[in-house]
């Protein structure tokens, strides 16, 4: 069975049903790859973001015990 549809202007596009299945199928091919995309993108935020609260935290570890030897330091 063909199945017409209108493109530019006047031309007309013949597609058998087979055609139309297989872009669908890739269509939801690129769809399942984009979601793939976005859930990788979404864990690396997540990651990135865990990072830099370890990392803040540890700063201020650090801060903490500097500010505390620099006392110290003075008082003696």
């Amino acid at each position: 069975m063909n199945y017409i549809e209108q493109s530019n202007g006047n031309e007309w596009n013949v597609k058998t049903y087979a055609q139309l299945k297989g872009t669908s199928a890739m269509l939801l091919q690129e769809e399942l790859a984009r979601a793939r995309m976005r859930e990788s993108q979404r864990a690396a935020a997540e990651m990135r973001m865990a990072r830099r609260l370890s990392s803040a935290r540890r700063w201020e570890r650090l801060a903490r015990w500097t500010s505390r030897r620099a006392e110290r330091a003075a008082s003696l």
